[in-house]
Formats: structure tokens, sequence, C-alpha cells
């Protein structure tokens, strides 16, 4: 972080969430997501995280301005650390042929 002071950032993502209240009517849905994020980030404050990470995706444009979430520099890394699974029949053949053996199981980062 070339930070003097501070060399760990503590990050915290907002990746699914689920709500009983209905996407109609609106106004009702868009208040209860508010209130779920809202409880999220006191949470994560009293976990020690620095920075509350969300997207513009699924619903969050209902509630990312109005709680206040800065806009990012549009850049994203995704890492996938600590994945292990047993061994998984590929897709492809090694002539690039679709594998009839496969197991049609595919990783997609967006």
């Amino acid at each position: 972080m070339n930070n003097k002071q501070h060399s760990i950032l503590q990050a915290a993502y907002l990746f699914y969430y689920a709500t009983a209240t209905p996407a109609t009517p609106r106004p009702a849905y868009q208040k209860r997501l508010q209130a779920l994020v809202q409880d999220t980030l006191i949470s994560a404050k009293k976990l020690g995280f620095d920075v509350f990470n969300g997207l513009t995706l699924l619903d969050n444009g209902l509630f990312l301005e109005e709680l206040k979430f800065g806009g990012g520099d549009g850049h994203l890394n995704f890492y996938l650390y600590n994945y292990r699974t047993k061994p998984i029949a590929g897709g492809m053949t090694l002539k690039g042929q679709i594998d009839p053996d496969g197991s049609g199981i595919a990783l997609v980062m967006l």
C-alpha cells in the first residue's frame, strides 16, 4: 500500500444478498435493501473492515448512492486462492473438440 502508518487494508465485499420483501412494490423493496445493506455496513465497521465494496449489478443501484458509496476507478482484479477440488473433466479435448465426457462445469469471470 506504500503507507508508513498502515500496512494492511481490510476489505469487505458485497456479493449476494436476499430479502423476503418482494421486488414489487419497488419503494418497499428499495427501503428493505437499504436497511439490509446499512446493517451490513455497520457490522463490517464493528469487525474492523476499512472499506466495503459493492458493484453496480443486481439491484445495488437502489441503494449505492443513498448509502454514500463512492465510485471506484473501474479497474477490477479477481483472484482465486485456496481453491481446491477433486479433478474435474475438461470441456475440450486436446484437439480442441468438445469432450463428450466433460463435466459441463465452467468458471466465468466478467
